[in-house]
């Protein structure tokens, strides 16, 4: 098991909210809960090797594990297996692939963090604004 991702409980959480499920299971028994978006769901968005939110994950073809394209690449000029399974890479092994579906999951969930503190901003000043 990967020690737990530096994504905070705090950002987790207002992701979760932000997030919420797709309009068509509104009303499930899942709707907008962290279930849906489980502290095990923001661990898959990080890397195992330098724990933070990935910037450009990429597929290590030897193991099928995502990691931060640099970070797997420091460790493949250094080691010969693979950092999660230990499993000794043939060059074929050692060739890397963007994680487009990561990539797009992250970027869904920034947007939507950014929408939520957009969203908390507007809110705030406008409720601070005295009556007339």
């Amino acid at each position: 098991n990967a020690a737990a991702c530096r994504f905070g409980i705090r950002q987790r959480k207002k992701a979760v909210r932000s997030v919420g499920m797709p309009p068509s299971s509104r009303g499930s028994p899942l709707d907008r809960s962290e279930s849906a978006l489980s502290s095990e769901s923001f661990d898959a968005l990080c890397c195992p090797l330098t724990l933070d939110m990935f910037e450009d994950p990429v597929i290590l073809v030897g193991d099928g594990h995502t990691y931060e394209r640099s970070a797997i690449a420091a460790w493949l000029e250094k080691n010969t297996a693979s950092p999660l399974t230990g499993v000794e890479l043939d060059d074929s092994g050692r060739a890397v692939i963007p994680n487009f579906a990561v990539k797009k999951m992250i970027q869904e969930v920034r947007a939507a963090e950014a929408a939520a503190e957009t969203a908390a901003s507007s809110s705030s000043s406008s409720s601070s604004k005295p009556a007339p």
